[in-house]
């Protein structure tokens, strides 16, 4: 179970180009249902309200011109990457062809040219007119599996949530949790007490272990997104640094439960690692107050 939430560069100059590459892929709709998530999926702003007279040169010279407070609302509104979307697949221009491809995107690329080759070859008068949708490698791809319709419509079938729709009730995933209120050491202290949480709640099936380790997940997008606001830079990457190594185990485990593994063989490895990461921030918060 990949969360592509997590890739998100920590430098501000970074986030237009993996915006981007998110735009021309095929994972966008598993990304703005992590953010949303976590953001909710944030109405008060239209496409065409955030872009305002940066839209045609957005479709020229992708997303750099929107400077970094545009990018962060974009985060904060994620719904808006689906129409964004939508909007340089039809209208971009061959700036939007040089963003660089993942190698998943380049294997669906040669798929779609070698299916699509015979029904898309374009009839002798039309090789005059402007240029073909199909021109566009990448768009090629999304269209052979149908994804810019998938896209949209599973995102609002599937995955925006209902109005009012509960999110975990505990953890880092919970309202609150991160209150940015709180002196660096009690700050922490409190991320530990969230994490802990984790051992109120016993399932024994994998069932009922996969949604508890689910919303545990859940909870490290959470952190990795926060501010921080009480901790300096230092502390910052370390809780993040950490975040992101703990996520990696969260996901093995998840990962062995869905193959079949034991599911209080798997509760056993998650405890130790929730007990690992509590005891590292109960550290780290008397180290501040030394």
């Amino acid at each position: 179970m990949k969360l592509y939430a997590l890739d998100i560069p920590e430098e501000a100059a970074e986030i237009a180009g993996w915006l981007e590459r998110h735009l021309v892929g095929t994972h966008l709709a598993e990304l703005v249902a992590e953010l949303t998530a976590v953001a909710g999926p944030g109405t008060s702003l239209s496409l065409r309200q955030l872009l305002t007279h940066h839209r045609a040169d957005v479709l020229r010279r992708g997303l750099d011109v929107l400077g970094p407070e545009k990018l962060r609302l974009l985060l904060h509104q994620p719904a808006l990457l689906l129409e964004l979307q939508e909007l340089v697949l039809t209208e971009g221009e061959a700036y939007w062809d040089r963003v660089p491809l993942t190698a998943e995107m380049r294997g669906a690329i040669e798929q779609a040219e070698r299916s699509l080759q015979p029904s898309l070859k374009p009839k002798p008068r039309q090789r005059a007119e402007s240029r073909a949708w199909f021109a566009r490698p990448w768009l090629a791809a999304l269209a052979s599996a149908a994804a810019v319709l998938l896209v949209v419509s599973a995102w609002e079938f599937w995955l925006r949530p209902p109005p009012g729709a509960p999110g975990p009730d505990w953890g880092w995933a919970r309202p609150g949790a991160l209150s940015q209120e709180f002196p660096a050491p009690a700050y922490l202290a409190r991320l530990a007490e969230a994490a802990a949480q984790w051992r109120q709640q016993r399932p024994q099936t994998a069932d009922g272990l996969a949604r508890r380790l689910a919303d545990l997940r859940l909870g490290c997008t959470t952190l990795l997104l926060a501010e921080h606001r009480p901790l300096d830079a230092k502390t910052r990457d370390w809780l993040r640094e950490r975040c992101r190594a703990w996520a990696d185990k969260l996901d093995q485990q998840l990962s062995a439960l869905e193959k079949g593994a034991d599911p209080l063989q798997v509760r056993t490895e998650v405890d130790q690692i929730v007990d690992r990461l509590v005891d590292a921030l109960h550290a780290k918060a008397k180290e501040l107050q030394a």
